[in-house]
């Protein structure tokens, strides 16, 4: 229970922070933030679709599928850092709530 709670509570965090704080990570490339949020929310909807398909057939590798979504999430919060072109921006951060949306339905 405590382990669980303590990777909601760095899930939530991570998630909320990024949303909370996109204007900031949006200025350098010019992107609009509202833009970004309903991109991001379209993001989302395929990530809930596969993660919930993932856990329907393959109940058992919740474990593999949480390490997975955590260590993509991870290498793309370092990518956004390094792109330097709107469109991969947009593309690295969409991404990066593909699989945060994901851990978040796992857990």
């Amino acid at each position: 229970t405590s382990l669980a709670s303590i990777c909601f509570f760095c899930q939530t965090s991570a998630y909320y922070g990024l949303t909370l704080w996109m204007s900031q990570f949006l200025r350098p490339w010019g992107v609009s933030p509202s833009l970004m949020l309903l991109m991001v929310g379209l993001a989302e909807i395929p990530g809930l679709i596969v993660t919930s398909l993932l856990l329907k057939y393959y109940s058992k590798g919740n474990g593999v599928l949480l390490c997975c979504n955590f260590g993509l999430a991870s290498a793309l919060s370092l990518i956004i850092f390094l792109v330097s072109d709107t469109q991969s921006f947009i593309l690295s951060f969409c991404a990066l709530y593909f699989c945060i949306v994901s851990i978040w339905t796992i857990m």
